[in-house]
């Protein structure tokens, strides 16, 4: 699970960087006057239309996105939104869950290999191979 998050953070991040800022009317700053001189199409090469750089919103924008990419719900505690708490608290959970059954399993896995050792015997399945008769091991 932790190999997809980490191949998903990139990927993530790449779709943010084409969307980018979209432009409108506010993150320009265009004025109504202009703004309505460019929707009626009236003397559209005299609006002046001021420079936007990016790297003004930039961190702003991409901080919580590549927060969230690393820990869900940590982009919207940035924000200042409280529902990040209860995103972080399922996250630690699933990862609590992914850890424990991965130490059961691993436990299980001991307990099989114990179980295999007391109870195999070359000898006796060489036999039985030899003979045909698989019924004791099956």
């Amino acid at each position: 699970m932790i190999r997809y998050r980490i191949a998903l953070a990139p990927m993530l991040l790449l779709v943010v960087a084409c969307i980018a800022v979209p432009a409108s009317a506010t993150n320009l700053r265009l004025s109504l006057a202009d703004l309505d001189a460019v929707l009626q199409d009236e003397d559209a090469a005299a609006v002046s239309v001021p420079s936007f750089d990016i790297s003004d919103a930039a961190p702003r924008r991409w901080w919580p996105i590549a927060l969230s990419a690393v820990l869900p719900g940590l982009g919207e505690i940035t924000t200042g939104h409280q529902r990040g708490i209860p995103m972080i608290a399922v996250d630690a959970a699933i990862w609590w869950g992914v850890y424990s059954k991965h130490q059961e399993g691993k436990d299980l896995e001991e307990d099989f290999e114990k179980f295999m050792l007391e109870h195999w015997d070359e000898s006796k399945w060489t036999e039985a191979l030899a003979n045909g008769d698989l019924q004791d091991f099956f």
